[in-house]
């Protein structure tokens, strides 16, 4: 069961049949079915989901999930969202939901859906809707069940249906998924939901086709004939209206299951003991010690995680540098934030193995294999950037995640680990195949740098930068020390140790050929020749990479460059290590790179500084002044977290994406690992 991009959505592995919630509150000009945001265009800082939900609660299986949304009883205020939006440039405060005033006087609902699995084809679903507002109101309900459309683009694909059966239940008919059924229980007034039933496919784009998928929320709104008479589509809903008086909570139950598996235990049953099963295990891989709030921190940023994982299938054919070839994945792998579009990105989906590895090693393992399997890698061995750019190079960190997941997998998947390594050495190859490599990372973005690096180079200037070098010196100390673990089991391996070490020595050799240190202000800078007048010195955190590979560069170097970085007078801010940015020379903090910091911290013995910097960057969930947490800004519930990427560095309020998996696996890691844990203990008290 994994997420769909629905209200509380979710969909089976290959995301066939898929389960949401629509809403309607009598007074919005559409039927709510999706969460609303601002483009990167509209937005003053970016793209962003402008609503309040949270993933409340998850596990690995997917046997127990939770879900929670704030949806406002006046009309939702789209135009105006976009239209101040529009007004304001980058670096002006945003203008956000609360600011339209959609929640004054507590008029909004709290819809709460809590997923729990019998067995592995028969779900149990419980709906909570409670009228935070000072008068009665009615919600419209319709939990809603649809195929996801494969048959528009391919004739040989069949058709699947949804059909009325007997009992008022929804009957889903699928070649391969077989048959199943979604009961709903009566409502509140003890009667049964009315049905409505329409085509998954736009009418407007397929004339012809009878009772399209708007046809729905065109009835439910308008009252039109947009939906069949004969009770058959692709898409169908129970109708629920539910008044609720203010203060109260309805609660209704349906049923999503296989048709021929019956339905032994109660659905409360199930459902308590799925949540006592969830309690047990967050028990259990949370750290000793550990205090309440820091507790139920980690819980939350895993339920992001975990939630955060979406079907994706593409087949993409790449062209251009004589790097022709397929991109073909169909699976299971984790998204950057669920609402935005469900790309996969090379940099962001590594950094998600290594974080999820403390809760589910083996969903872990396998998407690094993925990763690094023949659907991804391209047939020169490089491994793309992501799905919007896909002809750059991934920046090569992908060794280093995989002796992080090894390691947190206990050390003793050594059948895993030599796969990993043989796909590894291909993937080492490109980097001294002569081929002019720019590895693209999360410190080529505009919200890192002052230049867009992840575009193809602006013609007739030229550039450079530390981390061309230091990324590939990281690839090579990695595989390294894979190696050596290897070599204790097979001798063999040995022997490419001493290449690996070759390797390092080459990537500091042309670190140094270009010339971008500084010895006066103990930095690697970056360089822009814009061929007018003298080029500028540019400080960004690209100048920070080389400390991740200790061998590449002497240890007095190495030390100068951390003391500027975790100077509270220079780029430290109080949550964490500032970028440089375009938009704002005191950068903000990008928290997913701030993994790889923390490490070679360690490695190079400053317990003291990983321990103070890991705090810093757990400090903007944490309670302060007043028991508000900075990451929530001005956000009137304290403990319904977001996960923001980037961070003020001064408020620490979230920026951009609030429910990002690179933010959410950092918190995750960091207390599951136990390494904020020392300097948070003091917010316990």
């Amino acid at each position: 069961m994994w997420n769909e991009d629905g209200l509380a959505g979710i969909s089976d592995r290959e995301q066939r049949l898929c389960f949401a919630l629509a809403l309607w509150n009598g007074r919005d000009p559409i039927l709510k079915e999706r969460l609303f945001g601002l483009s990167s265009a509209e937005g003053s800082r970016g793209e962003s989901a402008e609503e309040f939900w949270w993933y409340v609660d998850a596990v690995p299986s997917s046997a127990w999930l939770s879900w929670r949304y704030h949806y406002p009883q006046r009309a939702f205020p789209y135009d105006l969202l976009v239209s101040e939006n529009r007004t304001r440039f980058r670096g002006d405060p945003p203008f956000g939901l609360l600011d339209t005033g959609a929640f004054d006087d507590d008029r909004y609902w709290i819809v709460e859906a809590d997923y729990a699995k019998a067995g592995p084809e028969d779900l149990r679903i419980r709906l909570r809707l409670t009228n935070a507002g000072p008068e009665a109101a009615t919600l419209h309900v319709l939990p809603t069940l649809w195929f996801r459309n494969t048959w528009s683009q391919d004739p040989q694909v069949g058709r699947p249906r949804i059909t009325a059966a007997d009992g008022g239940v929804l009957l889903a008919e699928h070649e391969t998924l077989g048959r199943m059924v979604l009961e709903a229980d009566p409502g509140p007034d003890g009667l049964m939901p009315e049905q409505l039933y329409c085509e998954n496919e736009s009418a407007h784009r397929r004339p012809g086709t009878p009772y399209g998928k708007d046809g729905i929320g065109d009835h439910v709104l308008f009252g039109t004939p947009t939906v069949s008479p004969r009770r058959t589509g692709t898409k169908a809903s129970f109708w629920y209206r539910i008044p609720v008086d203010p203060g109260e909570t309805a609660e209704l139950s349906l049923r999503l299951a296989s048709a021929a598996t019956p339905a032994v235990e109660s659905s409360d049953e199930v459902l308590a003991r799925r949540r006592a099963e969830a309690d047990e295990f967050y028990d259990e891989v949370t750290p000793e010690g550990t205090g309440p709030d820091q507790a139920m921190i980690m819980r939350r940023a895993c339920a992001t995680l975990l939630w955060g994982r979406q079907f994706y299938h593409d087949e993409v054919r790449l062209t251009g540098l004589d790097r022709g070839g397929h991109v073909r994945v169909r699976d299971v792998v984790p998204v950057v934030d669920p609402w935005a579009w469900p790309w996969l990105e090379t940099w962001e989906s590594t950094l998600y193995a290594v974080a999820v590895a403390h809760l589910d090693p083996r969903f872990a393992k396998d998407h690094l294999a993925l990763l690094l399997g023949d659907g991804w890698m391209s047939p020169d061995c490089r491994l793309p950037a992501g799905e919007q750019n896909l002809a750059a190079t991934a920046a090569p960190i992908q060794a280093w995640a995989v002796l992080q997941v090894f390691r947190a997998d206990g050390s003793r998947d050594h059948v895993w680990l030599v796969a990993m390594f043989s796909r590894l050495l291909l993937n080492h190859s490109c980097w001294f195949a002569g081929t002019d490599l720019a590895p693209i990372g999360p410190l080529t973005h505009p919200s890192n740098q002052v230049f867009d690096r992840s575009m193809s180079p602006v013609p007739h200037r030229y550039e450079a930068y530390a981390d061309t070098s230091a990324w590939p010196a990281l690839h090579c100390l990695a595989m390294r020390s894979l190696a050596e673990i290897l070599a204790a089991h097979e001798p063999g391996f040995g022997d490419l140790a001493g290449r690996f070490t070759a390797g390092v020595e080459h990537f500091a050799a042309e670190l140094a050929a270009l010339e971008l240190w500084n010895d006066h202000d103990g930095w690697y800078y970056d360089v822009v020749e814009l061929g007018k007048g003298p080029s500028p010195r540019i400080r960004s955190l690209t100048g920070l990479v080389p400390v991740l590979t200790p061998a590449m560069i002497d240890s007095t170097r190495a030390g100068r460059i951390l003391d500027r970085a975790l100077d509270p007078g220079d780029l430290l801010s109080p949550y964490g290590i500032r970028s440089v940015t375009e938009k704002d020379l005191r950068g903000t903090v990008w928290l997913p790179f701030h993994l790889l910091v923390l490490d070679a911290l360690r490695r190079l013995g400053r317990e003291r500084d990983a321990d103070d910097l890991a705090g810093r960057l757990l400090a903007p969930w944490s309670r302060g002044p007043g028991g508000r947490r900075p990451i929530l800004g001005d956000q009137p519930w304290p403990d319904l977290l977001a996960f923001h990427d980037d961070v003020d560095p001064d408020s620490g309020r979230g920026i951009g994406h609030s429910h990002a998996t690179g933010a959410a696996g950092l918190v995750a890691h960091l207390i599951a690992g136990g390494t904020g844990m020392r300097r948070c203990a003091s917010t316990e008290k």
